[in-house]
């Protein structure tokens, strides 16, 4: 009795591996940018004024420079910002009703230090033998920056030459801190009565920063 021939079967063709990922991969990649797998559009460029919103600092509002005039009126007191022998700035107040030329008050600005408390300032005031008052009051000296006011905080004599040498001058150097004020601006000298009535000498004043020089411009 004869044995049937076996049967053969089909053979399923064999896909080498990694044929068909690469085959994918070249069809992906010749879609369109956008298309096929929900992807999302690219950003659009920002335009240059967005760029220059971007790339520049956020502007804040610059404070107005402070207005130094480099004299005052206000008859018969008139002021005038100068400089000394030793190139210090000074003001110097005259009453034109006692003298024309002879001084009544001359401040010097001689240093601006940064303390923890605020500024500390280290004046010169040297006064006219014929002056009555030999005294500087809180309220004639304040500082200015950025529109606000800072003030020594005291009242009544901030200094006096009734402790001073008698001489045909007079002479006392201050020291005195305005707190809180920042560490540049504009400090000023005015009449002991000037705030009361505007009858006295008007504010006049120089720009300070500590650690520098005075200048007569560019503070705000």
């Amino acid at each position: 009795m004869s044995s049937a021939p076996p049967v053969r079967r089909a053979s399923r063709p064999r896909l080498f591996h990694g044929v068909a990922p690469l085959a994918l991969l070249a069809m992906l990649s010749a879609l369109p940018a956008g298309c096929g797998g929900g992807g999302e559009e690219p950003a659009p460029s920002p335009s240059p004024s967005d760029q220059a919103a971007e790339t520049s600092p956020s502007a804040s509002p610059s404070a107005e420079p402070i207005e130094l005039p480099q004299s005052v009126e206000n008859p018969p007191w008139r002021g005038e910002v100068g400089t000394n022998d030793l190139g210090e700035l000074t003001v110097t107040s005259y009453n034109d009703d006692l003298s024309p030329v002879q001084h009544q008050t001359q401040v010097t600005f001689k240093s601006a230090t940064a303390t923890p408390e605020g500024v500390e300032f280290l004046l010169h005031f040297l006064w006219n033998v014929a002056e009555p008052e030999g005294e500087i009051y809180h309220s004639q000296i304040y500082a200015e920056s950025a529109g606000e006011r800072y003030t020594t905080g005291g009242e009544g004599v901030l200094t006096s030459y009734a402790t001073a040498q008698s001489t045909s001058e007079m002479v006392i150097e201050h020291t005195f801190v305005i707190p809180g004020a920042p560490e540049s601006g504009a400090i000023f000298f005015q009449g002991a009565d000037y705030e009361a009535d505007g009858t006295g000498l008007p504010p006049i004043g120089v720009c300070y920063t500590a650690g520098a020089e005075f200048t007569t411009e560019g503070c705000s």
